[in-house]
């Protein structure tokens, strides 16, 4: 195979690489856009084995996860860097996903969308932590490596179901009682540890901040989405209202760049490029709470386990904030495009990634809340409405309108907002 280039493929905005393989992983089927971009022709990579794209950048470890994940019969996602027939490279978010035909598992299929820079320099940290055994995936979900302590002499045994907020006013406690709990010298590393716990307080709580911020967000994205969709005075009248709020929660938070850059993609409603702005903006921001969450388990380790669930809450409701204004465009639309189409698969394999991820990590109580709303009948409904949404490329019409649904995943997300409160 060609020598790898380190030159990056450009992929179109709104190309969609499609491939299916059997259980062994050869390519029994693509579409003309993953061959394009590939270098291939579709006939060229029929029956080829589907690693002919894989990168010697990515670590073996990222694929291993892969196929370990779709073989238990879950989805995988993650951002990808894959090898052109050239030697060139290009980026993608992939979601990989078993393929059942009348109950019986014949093979997987994988669809991309282009990665964003952001998610790109992520990857790139990702795989070189990866590559000095510093992290590892499971499932898709970045772990950082930790050393194993001793249960009965570890505090982070007994404090590992406590919530964040109470674990660390609970560690906020005068250094000679920590170097007793820890079994540490009683001198500069208990001194370490007291400020490392006073610092990840503060952390803790600005990255609350942006949570509140992101939520307003997520809420302003959605119904600027359905006006867009079809513009009408309620709908202006609900974008006005909802970025009032915004305003007051950024007024909260005090972050002149961040208020900034809501002011700048607010410029023009009549912009087809607002959402994927509003969404560029959340993840940059969720990125900052995840970047909270290393330092605080790199300076506090296993006792700050829970602000990993922490994460995968926010990351979660994201998902679910994008269904939202995704379905919600195509119902006030009536249409059903296949970026789409797409995209409701791939967050239903992200939604799945982060729940798996708050389930290992969250407090006991946290996690039987979640997963009782996880379980509720506003989740069964918005389920059951999926396969409707298929009808619309039929010329079928969903049972549920468009403010409806929106008032529907609303309460849901509010609900899980709630939840993130009790850390």
């Amino acid at each position: 195979m060609t020598t790898v280039t380190q030159k990056q493929i450009q992929i179109p905005e709104n190309a969609i690489l499609v491939s299916r393989t059997d259980l062994e992983g050869r390519i029994v089927e693509c579409n003309p856009d993953f061959a394009a971009v590939c270098g291939y022709t579709v006939d060229e990579m029929i029956g080829q084995p589907h690693k002919i794209i894989r990168h010697p950048d990515v670590p073996a470890q990222v694929f291993e996860d892969m196929w370990r994940t779709i073989k238990s019969g879950r989805s995988w996602n993650a951002v990808v860097k894959n090898r052109a027939k050239n030697g060139d490279h290009y980026w993608v978010e992939a979601n990989a996903t078993p393929v059942y035909q009348e109950g019986k598992h014949v093979g997987y299929v994988s669809v991309r969308t282009p990665a964003s820079q952001d998610e790109i320099d992520a990857a790139t940290k990702t795989y070189e932590r990866i590559r000095q055994g510093k992290a590892f995936l499971s499932s898709g979900i970045l772990h950082l490596t930790s050393i194993e302590h001793l249960k009965w002499f570890n505090p982070s045994h007994w404090l590992r179901h406590v919530g964040l907020r109470k674990k660390m006013a609970i560690m906020v406690i005068p250094a000679l009682v920590i170097s007793a709990l820890l079994g540490i010298n009683f001198a500069k590393t208990e001194y370490d540890l007291y400020h490392a716990i006073e610092h990840g307080i503060v952390e803790f709580n600005y990255a609350t901040k942006i949570n509140d911020v992101v939520h307003e967000l997520q809420v302003e994205r959605g119904r600027t989405a359905g006006y867009q969709a079809k513009p009408s005075p309620e709908g202006m009248s609900l974008v006005e209202k909802q970025r009032e709020v915004t305003n007051q929660v950024l007024a909260r938070v005090g972050d002149d760049l961040i208020r900034e850059k809501v002011m700048s993609i607010r410029q023009s409603l009549d912009s087809t490029s607002l959402a994927p702005k509003y969404t560029a903006l959340i993840f940059k921001l969720l990125t900052t709470i995840s970047n909270t969450t290393e330092n605080m388990m790199a300076n506090m380790g296993e006792l700050a386990t829970p602000m990993t669930a922490y994460e995968a809450f926010n990351r979660f409701k994201e998902q679910k904030g994008l269904e939202r204004a995704t379905i919600n465009a195509v119902l006030t639309g009536q249409q059903f495009s296949p970026a789409q189409i797409s995209l409701v698969f791939s967050l239903q394999g992200k939604q799945d990634v982060y729940r798996r991820m708050v389930e290992q990590s969250a407090p006991e109580d946290i996690k039987r809340a979640f997963l009782s709303l996880i379980d509720s009948e506003a989740q069964k409904h918005i389920d059951a409405l999926r396969p409707q949404l298929f009808g619309i490329l039929k010329g079928e019409i969903p049972a549920l309108a468009p403010k409806d649904w929106f008032v529907l995943s609303t309460g849901l997300i509010e609900k899980i907002n709630t939840l993130n409160q009790q850390f």
